[in-house]
C-alpha cells in the first residue's frame, strides 16, 4: 500500500513524494530514487534497474527519522 505525505512549514510543502508500507504496515519509507544501468552502446534495454537514496536528500532524511 502506498501514501502520499505531505510535510509542510508554514504553509508551504517542503516534501510531497510517495510512501510505501512495508512488513504489514510496520515500516513506511518514502519510495527511493531510480535508475538504470545499461552496458554496451546504443542499448534500448536497461541491463540493470537500481533504487537508491542520495544522503543528506530530504527523502534519506525522513527514511532515517520513520526508521
Amino acid at each position: 500500500m502506498n501514501q502520499m505525505p505531505s510535510i509542510k512549514y508554514f504553509g508551504t510543502q517542503l516534501y510531497g513524494k510517495q510512501i510505501a508500507l512495508l512488513d504489514s504496515g510496520r515500516y513506511c519509507t518514502p519510495t527511493p530514487d531510480r535508475a538504470y544501468l545499461y552496458f554496451g552502446e546504443h542499448r534500448l534495454n536497461a541491463d540493470y534497474g537500481l533504487r537508491f537514496f542520495t544522503k543528506d536528500s530530504p527523502a534519506y532524511k525522513l527514511n532515517e527519522f520513520l526508521f
